[in-house]
């Protein structure tokens, strides 16, 4: 399969295999399980949520750098328009920074859309509040939560714009580049599981949303580098005729 139907599916099929994962983690208690692992019952709190490097290395840190990464290519567009070295990398540096904040804002508007819980809020964790579905009503006298989509973990997601810039400018290695994204990404839900913030399938969500995301402005921003059209050495280009040539004489019969 090539052209847009196979581009199609390679948007498409990571973020329904991550949709699915999401809602099976949110229906078969997986998501419980795992927050149960890390909750002490006994004394009633989470160890790691004000640990140094849960809290101030992973998370406070972590959010650092994605801000840095972000500000460095912000300072590579403005660089470029004086430098004329930098020029090339401009398109991809432009993608970065867009699929960055585009990703990251869209899990931010999904936060306050859905308006669920933080785990550590939830009665079942030492928390107020009762735990309610994220299609069930809402009581209207419960605040609202922001907790999902996991906010932490798209600022690593959000770097598989990374992944789909090599592929489309040919980048040796391309699949190495998917493990910043990915990487940090599971790194920084993980955090935020032994922190109580947030379970896996507010994680998973993130994921989805920032590969679609990724690819897509991938698709509208980038484009594979266009073959060299310059001649082969020692090749001869081909002849053009002009007005006036004489014809070829006839072969010998």
């Amino acid at each position: 399969m090539t052209g847009p139907a196979a581009h199609r599916v390679a948007v498409v099929a990571p973020v329904a295999c991550l949709g699915a994962l999401a809602v099976a983690l949110a229906l078969s208690g997986a998501d419980r399980a795992v927050l149960d692992s890390m909750w002490d019952a006994a004394e009633s709190r989470w160890w790691l949520r004000d640990g140094l490097w849960t809290d101030a290395v992973l998370h406070d840190g972590g959010r650092r750098v994605i801000q840095a990464f972000a500000l460095g290519l912000a300072g590579w567009l403005v660089l470029a328009w004086t430098r004329p070295s930098l020029r090339a990398g401009r398109p991809v540096a432009g993608y970065l920074l867009l699929s960055l904040a585009l990703a990251v804002g869209i899990v931010n508007l999904g936060k306050r859309a859905t308006t669920t819980d933080c785990p550590w809020s939830l009665v079942r964790y030492g928390g107020t509040r009762p735990e309610v579905g994220l299609l069930e009503p809402r009581p209207p006298a419960l605040p609202p939560g922001h907790c999902f989509p996991g906010g932490h973990s798209s600022g690593g997601f959000a770097l598989l714009g990374l992944y789909v810039a090599a592929r489309a400018r040919g980048w040796r290695r391309a699949p190495l580049w998917l493990v910043p994204g990915a990487g940090l990404g599971v790194v920084f839900a993980a955090v935020q599981w032994v922190r109580g913030a947030h379970f896996p399938s507010h994680d998973a969500t993130s994921a989805a949303i920032c590969w679609l995301v990724a690819a897509g402005l991938g698709r509208l921003m980038l484009s594979p580098p266009a073959p060299s059209s310059a001649p082969v050495h020692g090749a001869r280009s081909p002849r053009i005729a002009r007005a006036g040539d004489r014809a070829p004489p006839p072969p010998p019969r």
